[in-house]
């Protein structure tokens, strides 16, 4: 029997603005949602068949509680360490493994999952729509909050490291500590506890093709 429901189907949406794509589909392209469905459904997150009301319902809460958790756990100080040495990749990567069915998915579908999640709730705060009220959003929504405080301003320069590494070619390995020690200083100033995260600088980052 093929089963008739979309990835978008099972996503949280209150204080979340998708793009315009994500009406069909949350990632760049329909198998890389499908990978991720899969990945739910190997997992008993998503049963298959014809579901009732009731299994979409208790569906799109389990698939939410996974995702809280992907973003839970990269609060933790050991995923937030590599943050420090400006290893995005293996931040991504460890935060990957921390669950089964994330480890299922591709290194790039991952990081496209999250990187969506993260983008539509920073969408949100640039256009605030219904729910205004913050305490009236989606559990995923607030997970994703606690999680820019925790890591923003690391996650901000290191992106914004490894983007500019890509750009203009990288730097030469004995630079390397002095152009992140620059960065940093130049981004973030004193601040380690991300309570001075700079969104639109870390939306266009996000948003930004190398």
């Amino acid at each position: 029997m093929r089963f008739e429901r979309f990835l978008v189907d099972f996503i949280p949406r209150s204080g979340l603005i998708y793009e315009d794509h994500q009406r069909v589909r949350l990632l760049g392209r329909n198998e890389h949602d499908a990978c991720v469905l899969r990945a739910l459904i190997g997992e008993g997150i998503i049963k298959t068949g014809k579901l009732t009301r009731a299994e979409i319902t208790a569906a799109k809460h389990k698939v939410e509680g996974a995702l809280c958790a992907v973003f839970a756990a990269g609060c933790a100080p050991e995923y937030r360490a590599f943050l420090h040495h400006w290893d995005v990749p293996n931040f991504e990567e460890n935060l990957r493994r921390q669950a089964t069915w994330t480890r299922a998915l591709g290194e790039n579908v991952f990081t496209q999952l999250i990187h969506a999640f993260v983008n539509a709730r920073l969408a949100w705060n640039r256009r605030p729509q219904y729910p205004y009220d913050k305490s009236e959003h989606s559990a995923l929504a607030k997970q994703i909050d606690i999680f820019l405080e925790s890591v923003g301003d690391d996650w901000v320069a290191a992106e914004e490291f490894h983007h500019n590494c890509a750009y203009y070619g990288g730097f030469d390995d004995d630079d390397n500590l002095n152009a992140a020690d620059s960065m940093a200083h130049s981004m973030n100033g004193s601040n380690s506890d991300g309570s001075d995260v700079d969104m639109e600088n870390l939306d266009s980052i996000l948003h930004c093709d190398v």
